[in-house]
């Protein structure tokens, strides 16, 4: 039973409200919200953060091929070269595309795009969900889908006709072409800005080709494999032929991510320190004053590993009362993330993030329960470290000098 003594006192100092330093006390308050607020500030970044990576993965890798390989003088026997690809256990998709890069003019507007031609039978299955969430059907000859940001741009609706003016190339003149914009998409990313769609002969016409295919568009296993499985597919191929990943087009973002995440942490960490030092400064303002209580115990046999005992579990308990609170209210406020953010938007009339800045134009959430635990991990071992130091000084409180008087 005695075991369980310092467990006992530890739980009374926490929780005994009329205790000057107990939890009810302004002192250990403020410790102990110091380590709440920062426990949900990191549990919400986080979950920011983790959400801008997965729906740079989801939205906008499952439209960017990771990779491209391309022949601008056209690839011959296309389908056979496909089939060949597919073989690579790697390769998850390929896609048949022709590209070619223009300005769309309506009147006096103007915006420069890329007109991403593929066929109806092989559409790959990013594109596939954007049109199938819209309700759109695949552009016919002379058509093209537009996103909803380029067409308020432009001041064009579905159905209008919009040129498409290709500029002057050492080979050809200037060239203009009409489309009937069918319909209207909105992936909600950065891609809405620069990328249309029509049809495969469409855009292949444009450049030229007439069995030839501009390249493939491939999706793979693991993103970050494809510069070396790119290398390894064109050596398959003629010379001439090349290769893109999306590394060179997207890796920055995905790099600047990971950046910011890790400086993050390093910040709210830090401030995770700065709330632990609170916790430190409670524990030995309670060793001061309790100087005469802890040489009480000593005389009635508390032994010197004991005190240290109950300072240690005393701090642990603010620690785990802490993460626990901190932690729900930071899954809780990332729940309400997408709510906050669209009143926000409702009463500045305006877009929070917009596409011409920001990847996406919401803000994305994903809650990975290992980033919570190592959190939780982190912080909870923060507090027994500053709980070491005020314990030892317990521990070295003197009976006789203390109780000299009495």
């Amino acid at each position: 039973m005695r075991q369980f003594v310092p467990f006992y006192i530890a739980s009374r100092h926490f929780s005994k409200a009329n205790n000057k330093l107990a939890f009810g006390s302004w002192v250990s308050r403020i410790a102990t919200f110091g380590l709440i607020i920062t426990v949900s500030l990191l549990v919400v970044v986080l979950s920011v953060m983790n959400g801008f990576d997965k729906e740079l993965r989801k939205t906008i890798l499952s439209v960017i091929p990771h990779i491209q390989i391309i022949d601008e003088g056209g690839i011959l026997d296309w389908e056979q070269k496909r089939s060949t690809i597919l073989t690579n256990e790697e390769v998850i998709e390929v896609t048949p595309f022709n590209e070619i890069n223009g300005l769309l003019v309506n009147k006096k507007l103007s915006q420069p795009m890329k007109i991403l031609g593929i066929s109806q039978s092989h559409i790959p299955n990013g594109i596939k969900t954007i049109i199938d969430n819209d309700g759109l059907n695949f552009p016919k000859f002379g058509q093209i889908l537009l996103s909803q940001k380029v067409a308020k741009k432009l001041n064009i609706q579905k159905l209008d006709m919009v040129n498409l003016v290709i500029p002057e190339t050492l080979d050809s003149s200037i060239e203009v072409h009409f489309f009937q914009i069918a319909g209207l998409f909105n992936s909600h990313s950065e891609i809405d800005k620069y990328i249309a769609i029509s049809s495969l002969g469409q855009v292949g016409e444009i450049h030229g080709f007439q069995e030839e295919i501009f390249g493939f568009r491939l999706q793979i296993v693991d993103e970050f494999r494809a510069r070396e499985l790119g290398r390894e597919i064109i050596s398959k191929f003629p010379a001439g032929t090349g290769f893109r990943d999306w590394i060179q087009t997207h890796g920055n973002l995905h790099q600047a991510i990971q950046l910011s995440k890790r400086l993050i942490v390093l910040l709210m960490l830090l401030l995770v320190g700065v709330s632990v030092f609170n916790i430190v400064s409670m524990l030995m303002m309670s060793v001061l004053s309790k100087k005469r209580d802890i040489a009480v115990l000593q005389t009635l046999g508390f032994s010197r590993f004991q005190i240290i005992q109950t300072y240690m579990i005393s701090g642990s308990m603010i620690g785990v009362f802490g993460i626990i609170i901190g932690v729900g209210l930071g899954i809780s406020f990332c729940a309400l993330i997408p709510t906050l953010a669209q009143w926000v938007e409702y009463l500045m009339d305006s877009k929070l993030l917009d596409t011409s800045v920001y990847p996406f134009d919401y803000i994305p959430v994903y809650i990975d329960v290992m980033d919570i635990v190592n959190v939780s991990s982190v912080a909870f071992i923060f507090t027994i470290l500053a709980s070491i130091f005020p314990a030892i000084r317990a521990s070295k409180v003197s009976p006789a000098k203390e109780l000299r008087y009495d």
